[in-house]
């Protein structure tokens, strides 16, 4: 019976034993986890604070980036009015040049009128061939043409019907100014 008791102390004290690691282990594990959930709380908390300010600085950038697009937009508006306000006093200053050129080719000097030559028949029909033609030429043109598309394949037309028909510039630009062809 003493081996009985023996053997019964023994088995009692291997169980209080694996009991008391045990629950050492369960402490040791609870110490563990929450020294881990404290390490990841901290490490979350450094990420709220780094998406904080990444959140501020985005929106500092943002509110830069549309203040300079403002800025951009309002000196790109100035130069375009400024533009705009120079083609119109170019367009105002042809439009002068061109009344006054006109008023002077329209008021021929008495002197002028005394001087011109008569012309014959054969020279008013060639005359009449040469202006035709190049009447009918710029009337071929397409009508979606611009202005400076005009006015490069008019220069073309006019030395075309020059040397078609063994004339100068000049003379041609006389013929067209006879005539009271202004392209």
């Amino acid at each position: 019976m003493k081996k009985g008791v023996i053997l019964f102390v023994l088995l009692v004290l291997i169980g209080g034993v694996s009991f008391l690691k045990s629950l050492r282990e369960a402490d040791q594990r609870k110490v563990y986890a929450q020294q881990e959930n404290s390490e990841a709380m901290r490490e979350i908390h450094t990420l709220e604070l780094e998406l904080d300010s990444m959140r501020a600085l985005l929106a500092e950038k943002e509110i830069s980036f549309a203040d300079s697009m403002v800025h951009e937009k309002i000196s790109q508006s100035i130069i375009l009015d400024s533009v705009h306000n120079e083609i119109n006093i170019k367009e105002n200053q042809i439009d002068s040049l061109k009344k006054i050129i006109s008023k002077s080719s329209r008021e021929p000097s008495i002197q002028k009128l005394n001087s011109k030559k008569k012309k014959t028949s054969s020279q008013i029909l060639q005359e009449q061939k040469i202006i035709d033609y190049y009447k009918n030429r710029y009337k071929k043109l397409p009508n979606d043409l611009t202005d400076y598309e005009k006015k490069v394949v008019a220069v073309e037309i006019r030395e075309e019907t020059a040397n078609k028909f063994s004339i100068s510039l000049s003379q041609l630009k006389k013929l067209r100014n006879e005539y009271n062809i202004r392209y």
